[in-house]
């Protein structure tokens, strides 16, 4: 039986993903079950629920092929079907490549008369023929209405195989906040992911499982997934069941507890959607290609993340959107976040030491514009803390000299590098993973840097 999946909460227990019930209409099939029977049981099931409803009808048609229609006209006209293959025919054919050759030979115009009625009947059937021996499938599950499941429920004898039952969808309290990053499931009719088929079936799925595709849900599918239940058939000669036990019980998978604060992390997306909006409002054309504002609110002394915002601007449709992936799957050229960084590979370089200090003012090296903190004017003598208190550029600039081997800068003049000191740079920041692209002009935050390097 469907088994719900663990919920997923906030680090103060708010729940952020979780179950809502359904009405299900499943099928078991017994040991030996043929196609004739199951078409039976999916008339008779036919005349109390339907397959389609609203907006979804014509999706659901859409399913249909031209083969499942000619599969249902032949079992309807067995007999006028047999007919079209010769004597010679059938005795040189499988029955596998009789019944292929019977269904080219009915033509498209004999079931394009076929009823809505007998279109829910191939709809329910398709399903049904999905099934796998005494193993459960879910006919339908979504729109289920009251007056359906109590009708299948009171008429169960007439339905061998059909079960009316409870299964789960995953609701969202929050809506779509940070939803791309908890990640979606598959349906029942998508089942395991195909690229994956072998890993999941040895590790006891079913082909229609449902498993995480995205997000968290893929990342701690172990975890979330439940334990099913484990049955033990008896079954007569017949291929009936005669008696059942349980050898597993079901259980509800794990919980998930996230370092996110759902309160903080709605907070912050409307702030970060607010300046995104007033800064595209203020300057119009400076920002007209401007269409992504992300923020990460991180404890710097666990480095939990309690928040990461993404508010991307559509400019066609006028809207915004929640895209909080961007933050931590896009790549992003560093910002200031790299001085943090900066100052610890001068650590590891030796070209400076806790404490070490240096006056911040205008930069200029030979042939390049002037290079400055975020003002124009000087922030005065800084050491590393108070550097990165106030995001001094300056003095960034001055530990990528010291580790490229120029520990005597002068205003205006070229630079001069030693090659090997410049590579060991490189190394510790790639160490750090936090440089993809190893440049001076990504150390140095600074474009068209003039050096020497002997």
């Amino acid at each position: 039986m469907p088994v719900p999946r663990g919920r997923i909460y906030d680090r103060y227990h708010r729940v952020i993903v979780d179950n809502q019930p359904l009405y299900a209409i499943t099928y078991m099939p017994a040991k030996g079950v043929q196609a004739q029977e199951r078409l039976e049981v999916a008339e008779k099931l036919s005349t109390f629920i339907s397959m389609y409803h609203g907006k979804n009808k014509q999706a659901q048609l859409d399913t249909l092929t031209l083969r499942d229609k000619k599969e249902y006209w032949y079992l309807k006209h067995i007999d006028e079907a047999k007919k079209r293959l010769m004597e010679k025919e059938v005795a040189s054919m499988d029955p596998s490549e009789q019944y292929s050759t019977i269904l080219k030979r009915i033509n498209k115009e004999e079931v394009n008369d076929i009823t809505e009625e007998q279109l829910n009947i191939i709809l329910i059937k398709k399903e049904l023929d999905k099934a796998m021996t005494l193993t459960p499938h879910i006919v339908k599950n979504e729109g289920v209405t009251p007056s359906e499941f109590a009708k299948v429920s009171e008429h169960l004898h007439e339905l061998p195989g059909i079960n009316a039952t409870t299964d789960w969808k995953r609701a969202y309290p929050y809506g779509d906040t940070i939803k791309k990053l908890l990640g979606s499931i598959t349906s029942h009719k998508e089942g395991i992911l195909k690229d994956k088929k072998d890993f999941y079936l040895t590790r006891g799925y079913s082909p229609n499982d449902r498993v995480g595709k995205s997000g968290l849900e893929e990342q701690y599918e172990a975890v979330l997934r439940g334990r099913k239940e484990q049955m033990k058939y008896t079954i007569n000669k017949r291929g009936e069941i005669v008696d059942s036990n349980i050898v597993v019980e079901g259980q509800q998978g794990k919980d998930l507890v996230l370092t996110i604060d759902i309160a903080l992390q709605e907070k912050v997306d409307q702030i970060v959607r607010d300046e995104l909006k007033a800064i595209i409002k203020k300057y119009p054309y400076e920002n007209r290609h401007m269409e992504d504002a992300l923020a990460v609110v991180l404890n710097p002394k666990t480095g939990e993340l309690l928040a990461v915002s993404g508010q991307h601007y559509d400019r066609k449709q006028n809207a915004f959107r929640n895209t909080a992936y961007k933050a931590l799957y896009d790549q992003h050229i560093p910002g200031s976040a790299v001085k943090g960084a900066t100052v610890l590979a001068g650590y590891q370089s030796a070209v400076i030491a806790p404490g070490d200090t240096f006056y911040d003012k205008p930069l200029k090296i030979k042939g390049t514009p002037e290079k400055s903190s975020y003002t124009d004017s000087s922030l005065g003598l800084l050491n590393d803390q108070d550097a990165l208190k106030r995001s001094s550029n300056v003095y960034m600039f001055y530990i990528a000299l010291r580790m490229g081997g120029e520990y005597h800068y002068q205003y205006n003049h070229l630079l001069h590098f030693k090659k090997r000191r410049f590579k060991k740079c490189g190394i510790i920041f790639l160490n750090l993973d936090l440089v993809y692209r190893l440049e001076l002009t990504i150390l140095m935050r600074v474009q068209d840097i003039k050096v020497l390097i002997p």
